[in-house]
């Protein structure tokens, strides 16, 4: 929780709870501008200008992404969809509602329903030589509103941020959108319509829950099938359909195997580890992976009462939080060690002059990435310097089996927060807390 209220963007920051001020109020009155051409080598754009499409729009208000100040419509719809689950299925967390509301206000912005049209992202990534993006700059993101700026300016569009939609008015939007699995989407996003139904009475809920079991089927029948994180929902969507009043034999039994497909995937995965990790360490996000394979066991637990993957859910605990080769917690502010230079602009400059140490408890970092992308770490002008040493060892003295991990704020590879990765672990820890609960009655 005090992760995210740190993330909010617009009017809406909690000054006294993260010593922020607000930010980016020209989000109020935003241009949409045509997606720009990116030159896939170097990932910088190769247009020098933008073309404006529409506009003014508001898109103020959110959560910033991760460690800079890009805000997208995806992630921020999944974070929204596990709060609102721990909301409804987990022991009460005071203002939890209220900070899914306020990502749920945000949504609303960026879908515009009389002309059809979504907007999935809100700034303007990686620039080049004569457009500066919100990765080309280190800074606090109430500077970017007292920035004095003309149309042309190399940072123009770090302070009048740009909008960018992902289909022309009245056109379908494309799946890829949600990634390369996108079927599971569409099977939560149908559960959840036939939930809302059932709850108001209203007579389409039938109609959606046979949706969201042909969507799962669908889902079931492609070969893009993983386990729970931003990209793949099926778990989510798997374990409310299974929650379903008037769900036929068959159906249960393949969506209870999938369940189990994805448990049984961290399990061989953590027999070949030597401390036990049930994700690949040298792949991005693996300690979100392993928050969401303990989130999978306890929603396979609640669905079917099968207990069989709780141990293996405790061994994930514990290894994201110090129970792995470098000995430290991959959540910040738990456990004796613990990530001190996250790769986040609030934190470096914030906490510099706050001295509030403590406005990013319970950010989730990445955790372990392949140990040759830790070789050069880039610094950009204005960052801090900051870099957390064990006592008498390097992090490297650690590393093995092509995997690596550094506490450095230049390392976005190991210790960049992010939205997907803390709600996840929310999830997992509220359906953990739901257990103990339920044990104890």
């Amino acid at each position: 929780m005090r992760f995210f209220r740190t993330q909010r963007d617009g009017g809406d920051v909690l000054l006294e709870q993260t010593g922020r001020a607000a930010s980016h109020l020209t989000d109020e009155h935003a241009v949409v501008y045509a997606l720009p051409p990116y030159d896939s080598a170097d990932e910088h754009m190769t247009d020098t200008a933008l073309t404006e499409v529409a506009g003014p729009v508001d898109m103020s208000g959110g959560w910033f992404d991760a460690g800079d100040f890009l805000k997208f419509t995806h992630t921020t719809s999944y974070v929204v969809g596990q709060m609102l689950t721990a909301v409804r299925d987990t022991p009460p967390v005071p203002g939890l509602l209220a900070e899914a509301e306020h990502g749920l206000d945000w949504l609303d912005r960026m879908w515009d329903g009389p002309d059809d049209v979504l907007y999935p992202q809100v700034g303007l990534g990686s620039g080049n030589a004569r457009l500066r993006g919100d990765h080309d700059v280190w800074r606090l993101p109430e500077e970017d509103d007292a920035l004095s700026v003309r149309p042309g300016d190399p940072d123009h569009l770090v302070k009048y941020r740009p909008v960018f939609r992902a289909n022309t008015p009245g056109e379908p939007v494309t799946p890829n959108l949600a990634g390369v699995s996108w079927r599971d989407d569409m099977e939560w996003a149908a559960m959840e319509l036939a939930c809302a139904a059932r709850e108001l009475g209203d007579e389409r809920s039938a109609r959606w829950q046979r949706e969201a079991a042909g969507w799962a089927k669908a889902y079931l029948r492609s070969d893009e099938r993983s386990t729970l994180d931003v990209w793949d929902v099926s778990a989510l969507a798997h374990a409310d359909l299974l929650s379903s009043p008037g769900l036929d034999e068959d159906t249960r039994h393949t969506l209870e195997a999938d369940l189990r497909r994805q448990l049984a995937h961290g399990t061989r995965q953590a027999a070949r580890d030597p401390f036990g990790a049930g994700v690949v360490l040298i792949e991005c996000d693996a300690v979100p992976r392993a928050f969401g394979l303990v989130a999978t066991a306890g929603l396979y637990a609640r669905a079917t009462g099968d207990h069989r993957y709780d141990a293996f859910a405790a061994r994930q605990r514990g290894w994201v939080f110090g129970a792995n080769a470098w000995g430290t917690s991959f959540v910040i502010g738990v456990g004796q060690t613990y990530p001190h230079c996250p790769e986040h602009q609030v934190a470096n400059l914030a906490m510099s002059h706050t001295r509030r140490g403590d406005i990013l408890r319970g950010a989730v970092v990445n955790g372990p990435n392949k140990a040759d992308l830790l070789g050069g770490l880039e610094r950009l002008d204005g960052m801090r310097r900051c870099s957390a040493e064990l006592s008498g060892h390097r992090w490297s003295d650690f590393d093995g089996r092509d995997a690596g991990y550094v506490d450095d704020v230049a390392a976005w590879q190991t210790v960049e927060p992010a939205d997907d990765f803390t709600a996840t672990a929310l999830l997992a820890l509220s359906l953990i807390a739901d257990a103990a609960v339920t044990a104890q009655r």
